[in-house]
């Protein structure tokens, strides 16, 4: 009798008196069709739930602390929201991802798919908002510099990672894969488009690349950086060859390196200001946007691979009955 692996579609002989655990050709365990072999559904939107308040609390938490020091005293949160100098947005779309957090971890009766819509599109709403909006205040000509790729610069991080772990556990998958491509296709338009009077970013990072400060050497040499790591993330577009296909170990370190490096770049880059600029405002203004973006790709990094999961084993089954 023959038995037909629902994750990678290889058939083999079943042995007679025996019950096949794991497929011998992916390595995946032998559930039935209706299995989830990207996440356990339950598990995930415990999970998700426990990130959403998490960050969502840490959020409240940075809304209350203040953004530095003026004339008449100091910069709180509320004062940047009447547009202060160009800075409400890095306010008003904290307190809005805070609050709508709080309330979809908090509330448990809510259905795991508006969770993960929720945190998908406000996440995606945040870093495009992020991306074009023009910094202003003491810090503008240091998030200028960071945000220079503008948003596809911010977007490309979560689609390249997030699509190379999801190719992790489902290699076959051709959502992954788009994921990559959208990726790659953001990076270009980030790093070939023309900035500060230079024909690209590229050319703009390299002109003043052995002038100024060691921290500004060090921030051309990170945002360089991801260039080198998106082109080596084409690594996910091979096809898996059974259990040990060596792009695996690949796929998911850099997906991990991805989506790590906004929130450590960011971190790094407060820290290095801080002591060249001897004042402790830069790190916590660089701390607040580092535990901003953490908590959005944290979201992603749940929710993507939920919805994956979820059109696999609902949407695709509908579309096959539909041909049939």
């Amino acid at each position: 009798m023959s038995w037909t692996c629902p994750h990678c579609q290889k058939s083999m002989e079943e042995p007679a008196g025996a019950e096949i655990r794991f497929c011998l050709h992916c390595g995946m365990p032998a559930s039935g069709e209706g299995s989830t072999a990207i996440v356990d559904a339950g598990s995930a939107d415990r999970r998700l739930r426990l990130v959403m308040t998490v960050f969502g609390l840490v959020w409240l938490v940075l809304f209350l602390l203040p953004w530095g020091q003026a004339s008449f005293g100091m910069v709180m949160s509320w004062d940047l929201l009447r547009d202060r100098e160009g800075m409400a947005y890095l306010v008003s779309w904290p307190l809005i991802l805070s609050v709508v957090f709080l309330v979809l971890g908090v509330v448990g009766p809510l259905p795991a798919w508006a969770r993960s819509i929720a945190a998908l599109v406000l996440g995606l709403a945040a870093l495009i908002t992020f991306g074009t909006a023009e910094p202003g205040g003491p810090f503008g000509r240091e998030l200028q510099f960071l945000f220079s790729g503008n948003a596809p610069w911010l977007l490309m991080f979560p689609a390249v990672g997030l699509g190379l772990l999801a190719r992790v556990h489902l290699p076959r998958s051709i959502g992954a894969r788009v994921l990559i491509s959208v990726g790659l296709v953001l990076a270009l338009f980030a790093y070939l488009t023309g900035r500060d009077g230079e024909s690209t970013l590229v050319g703009a990072l390299l002109k003043y690349f052995g002038d100024g400060s060691a921290g500004q050497v060090f921030g051309r040499i990170m945002m360089l950086l991801p260039l080198f790591l998106v082109i080596a993330s084409a690594v996910g577009f091979r096809m898996p060859e059974g259990a040990a296909d060596p792009a695996k170990p690949w796929s998911r370190g850099l997906g991990w390196v991805l989506l790590l490096y906004l929130p450590v770049l960011l971190l790094v880059q407060g820290i290095v200001l801080s002591a060249s600029e001897e004042s402790g405002w830069f790190f916590l203004m660089f701390l607040r946007l580092s535990m901003i973006l953490a908590g959005i790709l944290a979201a992603l990094a749940l929710s993507v691979p939920w919805i994956f999961d979820l059109a696999r084993r609902h949407v695709l089954p509908w579309f096959k009955k539909s041909e049939a």
